[in-house]
């Protein structure tokens, strides 16, 4: 009976496996250990284990996440959070108005995303890892984070997070629903 793999701190890896060539790994500015990953081979073929479902950025020092933004995440990260939400690629893109074509051109192209479009991610990211927090179950962030919300003026918190002002809002709504304030 063979071990179960194991994630960056030794822990069984949950989650969902990303497959990334070795091309895109060696030309990404990031070291897996900066996207929270681990790199397993198994009969020849390599694998990258995500240690955590999100991460690629929360959590990380300050410095670290500037780093990271202005190298750009590796343009499949968009791919990883879109099923992490259970959205196609195209509703998650349309979400945080961004082009597809453009995310398209990068995956073909092997290339990371600009600093804008990461920042754009990591303000998901960052949403959602609050949103579990409070909501304290991983599922209802997700559904909630997709859910019209009638205080933010019957949109989606998803839908608000292209911009600084709507991550605001949304980080506001959550602390009210923390300390019980109807949202």
């Amino acid at each position: 009976m063979s071990k179960p793999s194991t994630g960056i701190h030794g822990k069984a890896a949950k989650g969902p496996q990303l497959t990334m060539s070795a091309e895109e790994i060696e030309t990404s500015a990031l070291t897996l250990l900066d996207l929270g990953l681990k790199r397993q081979t198994t009969g020849g073929t390599a694998k990258i284990l995500v240690a955590k479902a999100t991460n690629f950025v929360v959590g990380m020092p300050a410095s670290e996440q500037v780093r990271v933004s202005r190298s750009g995440l590796p343009a499949s990260t968009v791919d990883v959070m879109a099923r992490r939400l259970g959205m196609s690629r195209t509703l998650f893109l349309g979400e945080i108005d961004m082009k597809q074509s453009t995310i398209e051109r990068r995956l073909a192209e092997n290339k990371p995303l600009t600093t804008t479009e990461t920042d754009r991610l990591y303000r998901v990211e960052k949403v959602l890892a609050r949103a579990t927090e409070v909501l304290e179950d991983e599922a209802a962030a997700t559904a909630w984070i997709q859910h019209r919300i009638r205080s933010l003026g019957g949109v989606t918190p998803l839908s608000l997070l292209d911009t600084d002002a709507g991550v605001d809002l949304v980080m506001d709504t959550l602390g009210r629903i923390e300390h019980g304030i109807a949202a």
